[in-house]
């Protein structure tokens, strides 16, 4: 039960009321989705929902959880994925079908990235060791990379 109220399909609703909210009340005009994890996911999902693509320019993920490979099929959103090597949640074959897919839909004209972080688990990006140098260094990389995809699919 917990799940069929909390799950990922469940949040679409929510990030399609919080983006007609920004468009609406704030003038918001350009957006841009960032999931860590659970919020992977869900970002990836968003990305092929059809009443939240015309509305999203650009999606930033970092060790999402196990999404299907039919998830990054449906994308129409440029999207960068920040893999960790070690990874137990979305692991090496996830990244590698995921990869795939977005192999298909570039060919279509949308972009997409995998940058990969060797030596780390799951949560670098968002929740690493600071004090351990490699997973700092993880950490400041997937932040400018993060920075850099939103900036480069955000321009007007």
């Amino acid at each position: 039960m917990l799940m069929l109220r909390h799950g990922y399909e469940a949040k679409l609703p929510l990030v399609r009321s919080v983006i007609a909210e920004l468009e609406a009340s704030h003038g918001v005009k350009t957006i841009s989705l960032v999931g860590f994890c659970f919020g992977g996911k869900v970002a990836t999902l968003a990305g092929g929902d059809p009443l939240i693509i015309p509305s999203v320019r650009s999606i930033v993920i970092a060790h999402p959880a196990p999404t299907p490979a039919s998830a990054f099929a449906a994308l129409r959103v440029p999207l960068l994925l920040l893999h960790a090597e070690l990874d137990n949640m979305f692991t090496a074959s996830h990244r590698k079908a995921a990869a795939a897919e977005m192999e298909k839909i570039k060919a279509e004209g949308f972009a997409f990235e995998v940058a990969d972080f060797e030596g780390v688990k799951h949560g670098f990006a968002n929740r690493g060791d600071a004090t351990e140098e490699k997973s700092l260094e993880a950490m400041r990389s997937a932040f400018a990379k993060s920075l850099d995809w939103i900036g480069k699919h955000t321009k007007a």
